[in-house]
């Protein structure tokens, strides 16, 4: 039935029943898809425990040189650490890229720091104060900027489409 062009609403009967539509049933299911999620949290977790183990680097070389003589074999394990952690964060950084499918540059960001942390080990075993220094406290910085970008709400954000690529 229509009056003036619009249709006009007849009672429902009375026994039915009509479920109307609310804001918990029309929601999706579960997280979004798009976007890194676990790969993201392990590259986070392995970033921090990287950055609180090379931030230590210093501190322990500092006890060396105020007269400890045994802070230098902490500095030197401690040194295996960081360098282990950097393999650890390559791999988080692999997956935070592949399986994550965002972004490439963290993996090879962290890759060129795991090799300049390699460069340093070297540094510090012969003694070459004059590089050493300077690049750990240049290691420290890009260490912990990343860790702080890692954290922002940026890392979340999957990897750009390419117009006209696969999606």
């Amino acid at each position: 039935m229509r009056t003036k062009g619009r249709p006009v609403s007849t009672p429902e009967p009375t026994g039915s029943t009509q479920v109307a539509p609310s804001a918990t049933t029309d929601a999706p299911a579960g997280p979004p898809t798009s976007g890194p999620r676990k790969s993201l949290w392990f590259l986070r977790v392995v970033a921090l425990l990287h950055t609180a183990s090379i931030v230590l680097q210093p501190v322990f070389a500092g006890r060396y040189l105020t007269g400890d003589v045994d802070a230098i074999a902490v500095h030197e394990v401690n040194a295996h650490t960081v360098s282990l952690l950097s393999w650890i964060q390559i791999i988080a950084a692999l997956l935070y890229a592949w399986r994550g499918r965002a972004r490439y540059w963290p993996l090879w960001f962290t890759l060129a720091l795991a090799f300049a942390e390699q460069v340093q080990t070297g540094f510090g075993y012969a003694r070459a104060v004059d590089f050493h220094l300077p690049l750990g406290v240049t290691l420290i910085t890009l260490q912990v900027l990343f860790t702080i970008w890692v954290w922002r709400g940026s890392a979340r954000r999957g990897r750009p489409h390419a117009k006209g690529g696969r999606s």
